[in-house]
């Protein structure tokens, strides 16, 4: 509620680790997908502050690191600091209706209508297991379709279906399905890669949004187009990185697909 950057990432990755886990819950169903819908509703809304949060922490760090861009740095966060701000007014209005405390006693209300307090069982491994095998193959197929070309939108798809492949890969390392921890620690190198990508694609589209609001006679024009510059090479650089290794990861998530997939028709048998 404080707009804390850290706390704010924080109900992010809560939120989204209960919506996974809430998936595992066949009964009651009903009340655990209309749980999972809000907390989907509270992870976006938090979604823009996380990332001016990010792109924020960005200009500082070149601020600092590059000093021919120190002055650009400094003014795109003036304007960065300026729409948090607004923003966190927006949310702040929004999050007041959240009763954290409601919320709490609705996911332990379904825990205790649930089969929960013991192992998995089987049926409920082979549904994880079904998850996790759907999941990889969506993230072989998005990264084989985003090839070598550099396309932000192709990039986003395989940054979201490796994020969501690295959750359902946690619920897994918690039941303790076989494999599924050292799956999950090999796919964080290529998730802090598509996201650190993505994170300066943001920072680009907010320097460019105001260097277009700016008169051409502003001081500060020339200035952000070296930012700009330096963050597209950046971006360019990170795109190559990801290209080197996206056909091992087109193979590992292939055989990790295969692997639960034959696990989940052991389970069935």
């Amino acid at each position: 509620m404080r707009g804390e950057p850290k706390a704010v990432h924080s109900v992010r990755v809560a939120s989204r680790r209960l919506r996974e886990a809430l998936r595992l819950i066949s009964h009651p169903k009903r009340e655990s997908r209309k749980l999972a819908r809000e907390l989907k509703r509270l992870t976006r809304l938090l979604g823009p502050v996380r990332e001016l949060d990010v792109s924020r922490s960005l200009v500082a760090m070149l601020g600092a690191t590059e000093p021919d861009l120190a002055a650009a740095s400094e003014r795109v966060d003036v304007r960065l600091l300026e729409f948090a701000v607004a923003r966190r007014r927006r949310v702040a209005k929004r999050m007041a209706d959240i009763d954290e405390k409601a919320l709490i006693e609705r996911v332990g209300h379904i825990l205790r209508r649930s089969r929960s307090g013991g192992r998995l069982g089987v049926e409920d491994r082979r549904r994880l297991s079904d998850r996790i095998a759907t999941r990889a193959t969506d993230v072989a197929e998005a990264a084989e379709s985003a090839g070598a070309l550099y396309a932000p939108e192709a990039l986003h798809v395989v940054r979201i279906r490796t994020k969501k492949l690295r959750y359902a890969l946690e619920v897994g390392r918690v039941a303790r399905l076989r494999g599924a921890a050292q799956a999950a620690t090999r796919l964080r190198r290529y998730q802090d890669l598509l996201g650190e990508l993505h994170d300066y694609q943001v920072l680009s589209s907010h320097a460019a949004r105001l260097q277009s609001r700016l008169p051409l006679e502003d001081s500060d024009v020339g200035a952000i187009s070296d930012l700009l510059a330096y963050v597209e090479t950046r971006c360019r650089k990170l795109h190559a990185d990801f290209v080197s290794r996206r056909a091992a990861l087109v193979t590992a998530t292939h055989q990790l697909g295969e692997s639960f997939s034959e696990r989940s028709r052991s389970t069935k048998a």
